[in-house]
């Protein structure tokens, strides 16, 4: 079987930061059992959770596989950049969201760590760093 840890730590992740909703993640597991002869049972667990956000983070820690840390904080950052281009009003929580992972240390270089820290505070001081915001997520992230 594929390595999915990766994925699985990302959604967590991000349905931990309210930037995807359950259904997203059932999708994603329903698309991995099909091409997989013998899924993991935390795949059919998070397929049958309904979308229960509960179910949801248990069976996504229950994935199988080695993690590697820096893929996945860059699917992350690709969630988080999905997550505004849907909403571009879901700016500040992704703000407050990479603040909390540079404080973390859960950052690519930093560079990036200063940025993270940064894009709250502009925001919670009336800037707009959108374009700024986005631009970053693109070049450090990697979609799903």
């Amino acid at each position: 079987m594929k390595n999915y840890r990766n994925i699985a730590g990302a959604y967590h992740r991000a349905l931990e930061l309210g930037l995807v909703d359950g259904e997203e993640i059932v999708a994603w597991t329903d698309g991995v059992m099909e091409v997989e002869d013998d899924p993991a049972m935390a795949f059919i667990d998070a397929s049958c959770s309904g979308g229960d956000h509960v179910v949801l983070l248990a069976a996504l820690q229950e994935v199988p596989g080695e993690v590697d840390e820096g893929a996945r904080r860059r699917l992350v950052f690709g969630l988080m950049l999905a997550a505004v281009e849907r909403n571009a009003d879901v700016a500040a929580s992704v703000a407050d969201a990479l603040h909390s992972m540079a404080l973390d240390k859960d950052v690519p270089d930093a560079d990036a760590e200063a940025a993270m820290l940064r894009f709250k505070d502009e925001l919670s001081g009336g800037g707009d760093v959108r374009s700024e915001l986005t631009e970053f997520l693109r070049k450090h992230g990697e979609a799903i």
